[in-house]
This record gives structure tokens, sequence and C-alpha cells, in this order.
């Protein structure tokens, strides 16, 4: 799948508002506001993104030891680890490092807490647990993830980008 987007900067007024968001509605609202800026009814900027990049952090279990009620931290939401019986922010911790990572990315996917639902999506392969913003753009290189558990390493994010610009309309 390839990626693409469209940012829209303009000074808004309220009828303006509604104008953009009824363009979340379908494709023929989209189309009639960006006619309104064409037509110089919207004054806006209008560019269109090819392949913007997710940003990216992994944490990385090196070996099983991790100790009940260790911690780490995503985007400003903490999960902690538990022997048995997680619920909410948490995860079952496991001998096997395979087993520890499946459990964060399903406490991370399951999370209603501001700051990682619908905001970052978690994935894990052979211990390691990867994160990644759910929207293209270097604003997820800005997202935070550090640790304190035992055999575990926690790489920052990174690697977003906004991919190459092409203005389609510039404000007046």
């Amino acid at each position: 799948m390839t990626l693409y987007r469209i940012d829209i900067d303009t000074d808004t007024t309220v009828s303006q508002f509604d104008r953009i968001e009824a363009a979340k509605q379908g494709i023929n609202d989209v189309m009639n506001f960006l006619s309104g800026v064409e037509g110089g009814a919207i004054d806006s900027d209008v560019v269109f993104k090819d392949t913007p990049v997710k940003a990216t952090a992994s944490l990385t279990f090196s070996a099983s030891g991790q100790v009940a009620d260790e911690t780490f931290t995503v985007n400003g939401v903490t999960f902690t680890a538990k022997a048995a019986g997680a619920s909410g922010d948490q995860f079952n911790i496991s001998g096997a490092i395979a087993t520890t990572a499946a459990n964060v990315v399903s406490a991370v996917n399951a999370s209603t807490s501001a700051g990682v639902a619908g905001v970052i999506t978690a994935s894990s392969s052979d211990g390691v647990v990867t994160f990644t913003s759910d929207v293209p753009g270097v604003h997820g290189n800005g997202f935070t993830l550090s640790e304190s558990l035992t055999n575990c390493t926690a790489v920052d994010f990174a690697s977003g980008s906004e991919g190459t610009s092409y203005t389609l309309a510039e404000k007046d």
C-alpha cells in the first residue's frame, strides 16, 4: 500500500470550518472543498505528500527475567508487567521472550488510554516489539518510549518523514 497525504493550512471561519468537517465525509465533499480553494472561495494552502513514512520505535527483549511491576512508557502511557492476570494497561510476563513481546502487543493495541489508542499500533517478531505511529509524517518522531524492564532495550521513535511535497494551492 502506498501512503499519500494532503495537508490543508487555512484561516478558517466557522462556516469554512463546517466545510472542512464536511470534507471528511466523502470524496465528493473533498473535491468540492478543493474546487473552492482553486476558485478562490476558500483561502488555503493545499500540499500533497507523496509516500510519507510512519515513525517507529522498538522494545527488544534479549532474555527472559522481567519482573512483575516493572514498566515501560510509550507516548506518556505506562504499561506494567504482571506475573498473571494482566488487565488494562498491563501485560503478562513469560519465560519466553516472544510470548512476553506478544503480550505487550496485545496490551498496547487494546489500550483505551489517550496517547496510545488510535495513535500507535504495536507488532512483534522474535521478542522485538515495534511501535508504529498510526499517522505518517514527522510528528510521530516526537512520540516517546522508555523502559525500566530487566533484559530489555528501548529505541525511541524516529524515521517518520513527510515524503515529497507538492504544493497544489497557496494562500493569498
